[in-house]
């Protein structure tokens, strides 16, 4: 299967949001974005390709204000994935709100 199939609902996903989604993953297909976090963290959602059913959503951290490891995986019908977009979306904001350490 293909991005076609989901494209839409990614793209109006990201509007809401004000995400730029992209498109290339290093010489291969991809979706995915970036989501500021606070000062010296960044975050991503990847969208992997869709099976015949089901579409996998990732959330991740890429830099932390504490090196944290941050990392929550969906796998969802595809019907749901404007849900599960949302999700993950959530999920970051909850943990740019986290206390650290430090």
């Amino acid at each position: 299967m293909s991005y076609s199939a989901v494209d839409a609902t990614i793209q109006k996903w990201a509007r809401t949001h004000a995400l730029n989604i992209l498109t290339d993953g290093g010489g291969y297909e991809s979706r995915f974005c970036y989501v500021s976090g606070l000062v010296d963290e960044s975050f991503q959602i990847v969208i992997r390709v869709p099976a015949e059913v089901t579409i996998d959503v990732v959330a991740r951290s890429i830099e932390t204000r504490d090196n944290e490891e941050l990392y929550e995986e969906w796998k969802v019908p595809i019907a749901e994935l404007q849900l599960t977009l949302e999700a993950a979306y959530n999920k970051i904001r909850e943990w740019r709100m986290r206390k650290t350490g430090g």
